[in-house]
């Protein structure tokens, strides 16, 4: 396979792939905080009026399976919380997109939950990168994220079993766990 984007979808060797993933993602979190499909969809139909190359239409229409079953569950669950909205888009998959809505409160935030935030940036990146086959940024990413979960992870306490995360960070898990979100917390 090539890295040039020929045969494969790689966002982190194709200059287009990144281009379609960041506007998907965008447009995607955009989407899902105004309850309104519309900027997705509008996206995802400018890039295929373009005709990318097929891997890349089939990052898209993946994509946009991907969101319509995530709208839905999200519209029926009104979410509002920017971390359970996390939780929704990690258990689907969509860890570009986690990364995309837990960066912004991680920026907003101090001490341990800081801490603890950048390390679910981070975790969300290792599995972005195992994604795309490159698995030492993969592990790199796991090991920061680990370490910053591990000394900080009474700071989420939303997520239940955020432990579990940190065992198959450490552990390299190819595979990432469902996270499941604690209202009561």
């Amino acid at each position: 396979m090539s890295s040039t984007g020929e045969n494969t979808f790689d966002p982190f060797a194709d200059r287009l792939a990144r281009d379609i993933r960041n506007s998907l993602s965008t447009a995607m979190v955009a989407s899902l905080q105004r309850g309104n499909r519309g900027d997705f969809r509008d996206c995802c139909r400018r890039w295929l009026r373009r005709d990318p190359p097929l891997p890349h239409r089939r990052y898209i229409e993946q994509r946009s399976l991907a969101f319509e079953a995530l709208f839905a569950d999200v519209r029926t669950a009104r979410t509002t919380d920017p971390l359970l909205l996390a939780v929704r888009l990690w258990n689907a998959g969509l860890f570009f997109e986690v990364h995309e809505v837990v960066e912004k409160c991680w920026q907003n935030a101090s001490g341990k939950r800081r801490t603890a935030l950048k390390g679910l940036v981070q975790a969300a990146g290792s599995y972005v990168h195992r994604e795309a086959g490159h698995v030492r940024a993969a592990q790199r990413l796991a090991e920061k994220a680990a370490a910053h979960l591990g000394a900080s992870h009474e700071a989420l306490g939303e997520i239940a079993n955020i432990k579990e995360l940190v065992s198959c960070l450490q552990r390299a898990a190819a595979k990432a766990p469902h996270l499941a979100y604690d209202t009561a917390a």
